[in-house]
């Protein structure tokens, strides 16, 4: 069984890369990094360990469309209607629909349990919890608290920090130009939106200088970027976008490595959002035309990885 067979299988099920690692016994991390097409040749004894759970009998699912696993039909149905991407004006945009079949996310994961019971955080079912709860949390739990659930976070891949540190260096130019009215910050960085959401951007600009503490922000900020985890793009194109288009953010960025595209949301004046490419020059719309981020430079930053 090769890795392209497996992740099709994965596909067609709607496992998680925490409930396959839950099944299979292979560690979370390793699953990530197969999935994610980071680790191009896994050992034969954890390929047979994850064909044995994908393909065991009580797992053989027509293939059709139609005949997905009802958990993952249930969780498309459940989306709010304005987090769903309207259909897109060009094949450019098309790639959002690929998606779709990684939208679970794994509420509530092991480790967070574990870590509730060790450091006496309330037993709280998914959807109560608070940024007290949030705060409870141990150091080295990653995660973000989203209407009262918790979603565990995977660490960063290095093409992910590579493509992350260009992006900070081409727009805080822009930001210090015009220094003390806006202010940009990377993850880990805490951006409190309400009693029970928390979340880490993986980098942000606002352009509010009263809040401008050493507090966590505690307004939504103007501009941000999150890029993608192989693990779980669902979290970013589509829970994510729902969150801070609720809460005002004026322009948002999904950042693609697998495809090189970037999709920008620009909630205040365009309904579709734009597509652009790691060829592209992509403008930064609430500079009216200052700013601008150039993909060539920051895709030299990590060709390597591709060849």
């Amino acid at each position: 069984m090769n890795i392209e067979e497996l992740k099709k299988r994965k596909q067609e099920l709607g496992y998680s890369n925490r409930l396959l690692a839950e099944e299979s016994g292979v560690p979370l991390g390793t699953v990530q990094k197969i999935f994610g097409g980071e680790t191009k040749a896994p050992r034969k004894q954890t390929l047979e360990a994850l064909t044995q759970v994908l393909f065991r009998k009580e797992n053989v699912y027509p293939t059709s469309a139609s005949a997905q696993p009802a958990v993952l039909h249930d969780a498309r149905a459940a989306l709010p209607r304005d987090a769903r991407i309207a259909r897109p004006r060009d094949a450019r945009t098309a790639y959002l629909y690929d998606i779709q079949s990684d939208l679970l996310s794994d509420a509530q994961p092991a480790l967070l349990r574990e870590a509730q019971a060790a450091y006496r955080i309330p037993e709280k079912h998914p959807g109560d919890f608070t940024k007290e709860d949030y705060y409870q949390l141990p150091d080295d739990v990653r995660a973000e608290l989203i209407d009262g659930v918790f979603y565990d976070m995977a660490s960063p891949t290095r093409i992910h920090q590579g493509i992350l540190g260009g992006l900070h260096i081409q727009l805080d130019a822009c930001v210090q130009k015009h220094a003390g009215e806006c202010f940009i910050y990377m993850a880990p960085s805490d951006v409190e939106l309400g009693n029970k959401t928390v979340v880490q951007p993986d980098l942000y600009i606002h352009c509010h200088p009263e809040n401008e503490t050493i507090e966590p922000l505690k307004v939504a900020p103007d501009f941000v970027v999150e890029i993608i985890s192989p693990s779980n793009p669902g979290h970013d194109i589509w829970r994510k976008h729902e969150l801070y288009f609720r809460y005002g953010v004026r322009e948002y960025w999904i950042v693609d490595p697998r495809r090189k595209l970037v999709t920008v949301y620009r909630f205040e004046t365009e309904e579709l959002p734009i597509t652009y490419t790691f060829e592209d020059t992509v403008p930064v719309g609430i500079s009216h035309g200052e700013c601008s981020v150039d993909f060539q430079k920051i895709y030299a930053r990590v060709k390597h990885f591709y060849e």
